[in-house]
């Protein structure tokens, strides 16, 4: 049974989808650990997250908007410091944490893109195949937990996932035409080097301008130094000409 319907989830039935399954996940069951399946469909979870934080669809964007709300979320939950991210496992353990990032990002996308944010949900089912999965017993090599046995990796885990990004795909496509325009959003400012926050659409087509100008001199540059390094190179390997031996003797 997938847990993926429609793309007509409501509010309350997000909510009770996230807090029955995550309810279920609160504590490791196994201490053993090592690299598996899952952690190939995780990464798909983080790379839709980052997606939604940083690229707002144009219909839902708003120039003048503080996005202070995003920013401190991709601080707890995307980017880290040389000490990691210790917040980041509670997305994917407590429902709470799950449904308030939900909440903010419905809160910046109007109500005509809110379904893009649906998939974010596989984040829960995820969690339950880890769950699962420790609740076996891991194969053992030489007397130790080696790895987890193949046949123990749901493939409705997998089936959900990849229904939930069909979904968002139909609706892009019935409702969007096949596509939805998204504006890059700049989450920390001038803090950190980036640029500016754009304040309306002129603004927004000066900085891409100077974007494309920038990476253009940055290749000219770069074919003009390669080609001094070039001609460097070409005259240390030739050799100067020999000079003329004086003729000695009587006249």
């Amino acid at each position: 049974m997938h847990m993926f319907k429609s793309n007509d989830q409501t509010w309350d039935q997000i909510q009770s989808t996230v807090r029955d399954r995550l309810r279920k996940v609160k504590v490791r069951i196994s201490s053993f650990f090592t690299f598996n399946f899952y952690h190939d469909l995780e990464s798909i979870f983080w790379i839709y997250v980052w997606f939604l934080h940083h690229y707002i669809p144009t219909k839902a964007h708003d120039p003048a908007r503080n996005y202070d709300d995003i920013s401190q979320s991709a601080r707890d939950f995307i980017y880290c410091d040389i000490k990691g991210n210790g917040t980041r496992n509670s997305l994917l353990l407590d429902e709470d944490e799950l449904l308030a990032m939900i909440a903010m990002l419905k809160k910046v996308y109007s109500q005509t893109v809110a379904p893009l944010i649906d998939p974010i949900v596989i984040g829960c089912r995820i969690a339950l195949g880890y769950k699962a999965l420790e609740e076996t017993e891991p194969v053992q090599v030489d007397g130790k937990p080696h790895h987890w046995d193949a046949n123990n990796f749901s493939k409705e885990v997998y089936n959900d996932i990849v229904q939930a990004f069909e979904n968002v795909l139909s609706y892009i496509d019935k409702e969007h035409g096949g596509s939805v325009p998204a504006t890059l959003i700049n989450l920390f400012g001038n803090t950190t080097g980036k640029r500016k926050q754009p304040e309306n659409q002129e603004e927004s087509d000066a900085q891409n301008q100077d974007v494309q100008n920038e990476d253009g001199q940055n290749e000219d540059g770069q074919k003009k130094g390669r080609a001094q390094k070039q001609g460097t190179s070409q005259g240390n390997d030739q050799k100067p000409a020999p000079k003329r031996a004086k003729r000695s003797g009587r006249k």
